[in-house]
């Protein structure tokens, strides 16, 4: 208390009497401070400091030299697979249908291909307006090979009419009347079954339309209307979606278009064998993948909603044999 700090501006008169005495004083102030700490350490309540540890900075990370590849989806085809064990779930029978080179074979096998983990084609296809699928076509690849209970059946492409045949074909396609094999161009009475065969019923149709092309009215309200009479689910597809590229707005209207004629939200695909050829990116690749398997997890569901609403038991199957459905 005695010393008196100056500031910067006073200046210090040191004389030896000021010195005598600030060394008194700083003794005195020593010695307390060694009698105060000898007391903390005699003291029970005293817990000694730790003592500080300095520890190594963590180690820097790089980041890798090369981007690291997509994932594949052998995982989710594996716990789709689970979900829906073929030897003990109903098949479930999906038809693809849609105008003629709108895609609905490249559709298939690129379902086919993503569930396998192959490039195997199922079925040929066709260029533009010339379609390859002639006769009604189906195959049982999928449940044969233990991959997903799933049975594929492929139309020729429909003209975008209302007429008497159209509805006729599609009613028996849908009701299981239609053998496969048999042509579609110009279809005999013998191209029918007399009683519907209930392993040929289809539980799910898929839509197919081609972005770039002419949205299919007439046909559309065919198949919606013979679908609702029948309750059968519609799943959209809205095919080569990687031509949509810069046209943003052109493709939400086709969007638009087919969401109102089925109401409900149409799914997106990329031609997957084209983006292989086209040498597209593996993001892309990755993407449509991704959404096949979300396609095939859509159609199993909606193929057993069908199958309770119509009262059948979903782990009852068929029993069809391999022979019976025709390898595309």
């Amino acid at each position: 208390r005695d010393i008196c700090w100056m500031d910067e501006t006073t200046t210090p008169s040191y004389t030896p009497e000021l010195a005598a005495d600030l060394s008194v004083k700083t003794k005195r102030l020593q010695a307390l401070m060694m009698n105060f700490c000898e007391k903390e350490e005699t003291s029970t309540d005293y817990t000694p400091a730790l003592p500080f540890t300095m520890h190594p900075p963590p180690p820097m990370s790089y980041l890798p030299a090369t981007i690291p590849s997509f994932p594949d989806h052998s995982e989710r085809i594996r716990n789709l697979g689970a979900q829906y064990p073929t030897h003990t779930t109903r098949q479930v029978n999906c038809a693809f249908v849609g105008r003629q080179g709108n895609g609905k074979s490249s559709l298939i096998n690129s379902l086919y291909q993503t569930l396998t983990d192959s490039r195997e084609w199922l079925c040929e296809v066709g260029t533009g307006h010339a379609s390859k699928t002639i006769s009604y076509e189906c195959c049982n690849e999928l449940d044969y090979r233990d991959i997903l209970p799933l049975i594929l059946f492929d139309t020729k492409g429909f003209g975008d009419s209302c007429d008497k045949q159209t509805r006729d074909t599609l009613t028996s396609i849908v009701k299981g009347k239609f053998k496969p094999a048999r042509s579609m161009s110009k279809p005999k009475w013998h191209d029918y079954n007399v009683v519907a065969d209930k392993k040929l019923k289809i539980d799910v149709v898929v839509f197919v339309y081609a972005y770039g092309t002419p949205f299919p009215t007439h046909l559309a309200s065919v198949v919606h209307a013979t679908c609702r009479a029948l309750n059968i689910c519609i799943i959209p597809v809205i095919t080569h979606y990687d031509l949509a590229k810069g046209n943003k707005d052109d493709f939400a209207a086709a969007e638009e278009e087919c969401q109102m004629a089925f109401d409900t939200q149409p799914v997106s695909i990329a031609n997957l064998n084209a983006l292989r050829k086209s040498e597209g990116s593996e993001e892309e690749q990755h993407v449509t993948k991704s959404t096949i398997v979300d396609l095939a997890s859509q159609i199993m569901l909606s193929g057993q909603h069908h199958h309770r609403n119509k009262g059948w038991d979903v782990t009852q199957r068929t029993h069809a044999a391999r022979g019976e459905c025709v390898v595309m």
